[in-house]
């Protein structure tokens, strides 16, 4: 069953253009793949939080356990890369000026 991520990035919300365009061609695949599953992120409404020392510092480590603050670094990464890997397609904004 494909699956399609749908990444948002303007800031502008209803008044996009762009996020007009990717809810279309959205609705659009699944009216004619409607086995197709989605995950929508909004990243210009709910930004992605920048990374830290303590990401960096879990995500490149080789310990068997980690300490809890950079355990607690990790998930929302795990997350959005579970995310991209199950996509088949992914529709994103492009921003111009």
């Amino acid at each position: 069953m494909p699956h399609i991520l749908r990444v948002d990035a303007s800031t502008r919300g209803e008044r996009s253009i762009s996020r007009t365009l990717t809810k279309e061609f959205s609705s659009s695949w699944l009216e004619n793949y409607p086995q197709t599953t989605t995950t929508y992120r909004d990243i210009g409404q709910h930004p992605v939080p920048a990374l830290t020392e303590a990401w960096i510092a879990g995500a490149f480590s080789k310990a068997p356990t980690l300490p809890p603050d950079l355990k607690e670094a990790l998930p929302l990464s795990d997350e959005l890369i579970a995310e991209l890997s199950r996509s088949a397609k992914i529709v994103t904004e492009i921003q111009g000026r």
